[in-house]
């Protein structure tokens, strides 16, 4: 942190504080460009306990900062976040000072009522507060963090020209991904009793929130209620709630390794479905889906009044025979008039065809962890990308999933496949969401991390993903997991180090704030 700090030159002063000194050491042994923050004049290390220090600095009137960073997650050694703390912090701070603070998983519901203690704390000691997200690769999950200033603030104003001038290069944060990060996860704004934003690009303050609303109870661990062929399916609050099932009776479905179903398998299919919907607007009326078999990629398209026809092509009879006992209202968005159900293997089916389509969403999911075959590796072809292509219409788009930053290679190489099947069109990538599962009882127990995943959205006229009809969008009432209009705009900011990869305009970079090869300044967003 405190490296890429210094790189802004109107930096005069650093203390970091930190109880541990041999991590410094390690830091400058092994890894000299991140550390060599150490030996800069205007950066102080004060190996103490930093709850005591702020605590005793804040008494003695000692020497404000325009800027405090909490870097962890865990409690204090000796009690909890306490109100008195925060009131230490706020008055180390300048008149215009910001704190920020590292919280909690984004999505970790036993963490619910913690984050809510933590962000009571921050609204009473601070006139601002600000919940961000971070999708940060090497996290298991979504982060969230908090942003407090003892002044009124906005963060959507920013003088970007100080940040260009200031040539800091950089791996993830770029102008586009700060917007993205006040992005709001809806699940935090339905605690507070905040409303889920309907207006893109516009950070949400938490001044109006109700931190004493009451949380439902996500105190039940996770149970295996059915097993068939090779899927389980779990009772798990991080489950798909349906809702014509009682309340708090939340479902996912395991397989190979992978969650269906769950919290976070519905970002993915929310992500490759709802931002084409809203580009197309009511020109979206036949939508071809491969794979699908959930349901829950045709019931969010049945949400749509001008949508006439779904075709929904899966092969997999497990999986549609699981839908069809234990998630109602995924099985009736299957036997709803307007959807097809073709039980065929989607490449086949697509071979030869005459149908147009104004949305083709093609949900299967490339899973190198699991046994090959047609239900876990999705065709990389040039030949059926074309089929693909050749199956929309003029102003039709194609959805795909496009790896994720932990594949770079992969993903380029599914971007460049769409971008030569589309010279004359558009293909954008977006990023979203990550997946951490623990599984137990298989060899090698523990956690699975995934990190942050793409889709690639293309069509053969060019498009901007921000001319959308909001105002349709909230005359139909439509209510998804994840997806809002500020999501809808931050799925489009790629990581700065993704910009680059897609740009194919890497080159090597000195600066150790990207201490990756091919570290750059963070361009624009390019189609």
């Amino acid at each position: 942190v405190a490296t890429c700090v210094l790189e802004l030159t109107s930096i005069e002063h650093m203390t970091l504080l930190d109880i541990d000194p041999d991590v410094p050491k390690l830091a400058k042994r092994h890894f000299p460009r991140v550390a060599k923050s150490f030996s800069d004049p205007r950066f102080v290390p004060l190996h103490v306990d930093a709850i005591q220090w702020v605590t005793e600095q804040s008494k003695a009137n000692a020497t404000q900062f325009d800027l405090a960073i909490i870097d962890f997650t865990d409690l204090p050694l000796e009690s909890d976040w306490s109100p008195e703390f925060f009131a230490a912090i706020r008055k180390l701070l300048t008149p215009n000072g910001l704190f920020v603070q590292n919280l909690v998983p984004a999505d970790d519901l036993s963490s619910a009522d913690r984050l809510r203690g933590m962000l009571r704390l921050h609204q009473w000691a601070f006139h601002s507060t600000y919940a961000m997200t971070a999708t940060i690769p090497d996290y298991m999950v979504e982060y969230t963090l908090a942003l407090s200033s003892v002044a009124a603030i906005d963060p959507a104003r920013i003088d970007w020209s100080f940040w260009e001038s200031q040539g800091v290069r950089t791996m993830y944060y770029s102008p586009e991904v700060h917007h993205a990060m006040f992005a709001t996860q809806p699940s935090i704004l339905r605690m507070l009793e905040l409303p889920v934003e309907d207006v893109p690009g516009v950070p949400i303050s938490l001044r109006e929130a109700n931190f004493d609303a009451r949380l439902p109870d996500w105190s039940f661990g996770d149970a295996v209620i059915h097993m068939q062929s090779e899927y389980a399916v779990h009772r798990s609050a991080s489950g798909y709630c349906d809702p014509a099932l009682p309340e708090g009776d939340c479902r996912y479905i395991s397989a190979r390794l992978h969650r269906l179903l769950s919290a976070r398998s519905l970002m993915p299919d929310e992500a490759m479905t709802l931002p084409a919907m809203n580009v197309l607007g009511t020109r979206a009326r036949r939508i071809l889906v491969l794979g699908g078999g959930t349901g829950y990629v045709a019931s969010l398209l049945l949400k749509y009044p001008h949508v006439e026809r779904v075709v929904v092509v899966d092969a997999d009879a497990a999986m549609l025979g699981i839908v069809e006992r234990h998630f109602p209202t995924l099985r009736e968005a299957l036997r709803d008039p307007r959807v097809e159900l073709v039980k065929a293997e989607p490449y086949d089916w697509v071979r030869g065809r005459a149908d147009e389509f104004d949305l083709i969403v093609n949900s299967i999911r490339h899973t190198p962890w699991a046994e090959p075959s047609p239900l876990t590796r999705a065709p990389l072809t040039s030949r059926f990308i074309a089929q693909l292509r050749g199956l929309l219409a003029p102003h039709g788009m194609l959805a795909q999933e496009a790896g994720s930053v932990q594949t770079p290679r992969h993903t380029a190489r599914i971007v460049a496949l769409h971008r030569a099947a589309f010279r004359s069109g558009s293909a954008q990538l977006m990023a979203h969401g990550l997946d951490a599962t623990v599984y137990a009882g298989l060899p090698l127990d523990g956690h699975f991390v995934r990190p942050p995943a793409f889709t690639v959205l293309s069509s053969p006229t060019p498009f901007d993903p921000d001319e959308v009809d909001w105002a349709g969008w909230r005359e139909r009432g439509i209510h998804a997991f994840r997806y809002t209009p500020n999501w809808h705009r931050a799925l489009f900011a790629l990581p700065a180090e993704t910009q680059r990869l897609i740009a194919d305009s890497a080159v090597a970079s000195s600066s150790s704030c990207a201490w990756s090869s091919g570290g750059t300044r963070s361009p624009s967003p390019t189609a």
